[in-house]
């Protein structure tokens, strides 16, 4: 049993740490790669024993991820928390406010990427996927610090945008680097580019409040194709070809992911 256990946890933890990763590569560049179902003839009760079986295992192991994630996501939390609440010179009464709001966000996170990993996401879990977004944080923050606190917490708050501007600018110098051929000189002037495009992009200036698919879709190609423009000024036509081909890639994996009937 407890050889089971082990097996179970280590699996767990090896899928937690999948979607880290993919969330670390970006928000939104996963597939739906969960298998299709199709329909087949009456099957033996043996047969359906089994896979009742497997699924009480499936079960059993995604309880074990969301427990996994759960108590990693409150030490990561409390450790914010505490380096927030220092630096703020925070009461009590605030720090556990803020101790609510960043497990609330947290939770939501995990529970779309969770999704994100089956198969089952919407374009509402892609957003809420988003580790970036802290808008719903900022915005209550306002009604809980002081003056003082406040302008404190702005400039915190300029300094996390510098650091995911750099982030995902890295994220995007990934796929140039790939190219057959590029240059430092190249790379430089990708750089400058991907963080103009990225300060641009903010996370909590996108509505997507009851955005449907096609819209969803519009928005994902305006910013592949800002990207393909800005290169196309420095990249070579081969080159370009290359990065087109990662950029469409992309996209068929986002569009894979939302159901046609999304609303």
């Amino acid at each position: 049993m407890n050889q089971k256990k082990n097996l179970i946890t280590q699996q767990s933890e090896k899928a937690l740490n999948d979607s880290n990763q993919l969330s670390k590569a970006s928000r939104l560049s996963i597939a739906n790669t969960g298998p299709e179902k199709n329909p087949l003839p009456e099957k033996p009760e043996v047969e359906d024993k089994n896979e009742k079986k497997d699924e009480e295992k499936g079960n059993e192991f995604w309880e074990t991820i969301m427990a996994l994630g759960e108590n990693k996501q409150k030490a990561e939390v409390s450790v914010e928390v505490d380096k927030l609440a220092e630096r703020l010179t925070l009461t009590a009464n605030q720090k556990n406010k803020l101790q609510e709001l960043l497990e609330a966000k947290s939770k939501t996170q995990s529970e779309a990427g969770l999704k994100l990993l089956t198969g089952k996401a919407t374009i509402a879990d892609l957003i809420a996927s988003d580790e970036d977004n802290y808008s719903s944080i900022d915005n209550a923050m306002q009604g809980l610090l002081s003056e003082n606190q406040l302008a404190e917490y702005e400039t915190y708050a300029e300094e996390r945008e510098i650091k995911r501007i750099e982030k995902k600018t890295e994220e995007d110098l990934d796929g140039i680097r790939e190219i057959t051929g590029i240059t430092e000189d190249q790379i430089d002037q990708a750089r400058d580019l991907f963080i103009e495009i990225n300060a641009s992009e903010k996370p909590e200036s996108m509505d997507m409040t009851n955005v449907n698919r096609d819209q969803f879709m519009g928005f994902i190609d305006d910013a592949l194709d800002k990207r393909i423009n800005g290169v196309a000024e420095f990249l070579d036509v081969e080159q370009v070809s290359s990065y087109r081909k990662q950029v469409d890639g992309f996209r068929k994996m986002i569009s894979a992911f939302i159901p046609d009937n999304e609303n």
